[in-house]
């Protein structure tokens, strides 16, 4: 690794080097944001409820994409950072060639069962007869051919983030959420694919976004642990098991929220085919804030986990009350934005005046989560960062099976589609208290800081 690397993580004033390693990573993740928001408003510009409703259907499928990527892009990533804060780059080394050619060889074959199955699962999720096809022609491109170049290019964009270069990992997203945003009007109105049309625009814009990261990697070769040759794949127990260890709570943060959000996709679909699209669009806009806290959490993970593993227990103190303060206002001013103008929010979405009005109720419901969802967020990639996988794992499964479903089925039978909007705050205010009771017990257990 590069001495100024070594320098950032090791000597830089802690709110400089959250500056250099967050900022590119919060951009790089509103501009996820922006293109995934841009699916969803050129779709709504189409002004018809059941291809945004195709859109919520096939958003609990897509994200099986990112639980895949970050169950061996989060495990290696924080591997590779903890064996350079111990000087061991033969390990990171091996590590990202294992990462990226398991995560490849497991996104085709998720490909594969998805384009066999996809009719019964869409029907499980409560696509209607007006939805599915909508909703099969979004996912034949996102997910049936999009899913290996897309796992790939996330697995990457981890690995080169753990070394430090946040910039050059930021920039590949960037760049295809940008394509992103120019080909979705292209294919949705000028060739008249519709919501079909928003898949094959993200499908290609991920295709660019893994060339680029493998073009930075051969630019980089002899600079950067950073190892991709096939020859050099080779598993061993105590790195795979590292890699597992770590990237399945992460995985499970993505998988489990993805069955989550797919009960209350089908509670709301009990009521009408527009009280999907307007939880759609209520998501959406939560996920604003969402992708920041990632941005930030992302970004300083790669801090942490390099100081923690040399034993600089002080510096790793000061990353976390810096992220926490900043997360925590962030949270706070959001939600006030979001109530004071919910209705113009949901209306950039989707000209429909019935969608409208539903969708701001719920938002004004839904939102105050917000604060605590980023600091369970913050929570959560402190726990993998430092390789402490049991309270990552054991949080995200209390949090999203044990508290989340039974809420939902709970809160529907007594308010009714609101109730299911009022599920996020309680949840998100519980796992953030579980959070910090389970990082005050680890972190003492640990000899860790705070």
């Amino acid at each position: 690794m590069r001495a100024d690397k070594t320098e950032l993580f090791e000597r830089t004033p802690v709110p400089q080097a959250v500056a250099k390693l967050a900022i590119p990573t919060i951009l790089s993740q509103l501009v996820v944001l922006v293109y995934h928001l841009a699916d969803s408003i050129f779709v709504g510009r189409t002004g018809d409820p059941n291809q945004m409703a195709a859109l919520t259907l096939a958003f609990p499928v897509y994200m099986l994409v990112t639980g895949l990527a970050n169950l061996f892009g989060i495990g290696a990533s924080s591997l590779i950072s903890r064996s350079l804060g111990v000087k061991d780059a033969a390990t990171a080394s091996r590590t990202s060639t294992f990462s990226f050619y398991t995560a490849l060889a497991c996104a085709i074959l998720m490909s594969l069962a998805l384009a066999l199955g996809m009719t019964p699962l869409l029907n499980l999720l409560g696509a209607s007869p007006d939805t599915l096809g909508y909703t099969s022609g979004y996912l034949f491109y996102v997910m049936v051919l999009g899913a290996p170049p897309t796992v790939a290019a996330l697995v990457l964009s981890a690995h080169i983030r753990s070394e430090g270069r946040t910039k050059e990992a930021s920039f590949g997203v960037t760049l295809g959420g940008l394509l992103n945003i120019f080909l979705d009007p292209l294919f949705i109105f000028m060739l008249r694919m519709d919501v079909a049309g928003a898949g094959l625009a993200t499908m290609l814009s991920n295709c660019v976004s893994l060339a680029y990261y493998i073009l930075i990697l051969c630019r980089l070769r002899g600079n950067t642990v950073l190892d991709f040759h096939p020859s050099h794949y080779r598993p061993e127990r105590g790195m795979v098991k590292e890699v597992l260890l770590v990237g399945f709570p992460a995985a499970c943060l993505i998988l489990l929220g993805s069955t989550s959000n797919a009960v209350l996709t089908r509670l709301a679909s009990g009521y009408s085919d527009i009280a999907v699209a307007a939880f759609g669009v209520t998501q959406k806009i939560g996920d604003m804030a969402k992708q920041v806290g990632i941005g930030l959490t992302q970004g300083i993970m790669p801090l942490i986990g390099y100081n923690f593993a040399s034993g600089n227990r002080k510096r790793v103190r000061e990353t976390l009350r810096l992220a926490f303060v900043s997360v925590l206002v962030f949270g706070v001013v959001f939600v006030v934005v979001a109530e004071l103008l919910a209705p113009q929010l949901v209306g950039l979405f989707i000209p429909n005046a019935a969608t409208v009005e539903l969708g701001a109720a719920y938002l004004c419901r839904w939102i105050l989560c917000t604060p605590s969802m980023c600091l369970v967020l913050l929570l959560n990639s402190v726990f993998q960062s430092m390789g402490l996988w049991k309270p990552s794992l054991l949080l995200t499964f209390l949090r999203q099976i044990c508290i989340y479903i039974p809420l939902l089925f709970l809160m529907n039978r007594l308010l009714g589609q609101f109730g299911l909007m009022w599920c996020a705050p309680i949840v998100d205010t519980a796992a953030l208290v579980l959070g910090l009771l389970f990082y005050r017990h680890t972190t003492r257990k640990q000899a860790a800081p705070l």
